[in-house]
């Protein structure tokens, strides 16, 4: 059988899934990362009372 110079449907499949995925990959990692950083900067005090407004709002009663 023949090959075709032209790669068949199937094989731009599999090289563009691949590369979807690795890039899905890389960014789940990204997010997971950042996760566990915000997360541990949230356990810092002055931190946390800078980016949380209801920090700031705890003990008043309106």
């Amino acid at each position: 059988m023949r090959r075709s110079k032209y790669p068949s449907y199937d094989e731009k499949f599999i090289k563009f899934s691949v590369s979807i995925e690795r890039w899905l990959v890389v960014a789940i990692f990204i997010l997971l990362l950042s996760l566990v950083l915000t997360q541990t900067l949230l356990r810092v005090d002055t931190f946390r009372s800078w980016i949380v407004e209801v920090e700031k709002l705890e003990g008043i009663a309106s």
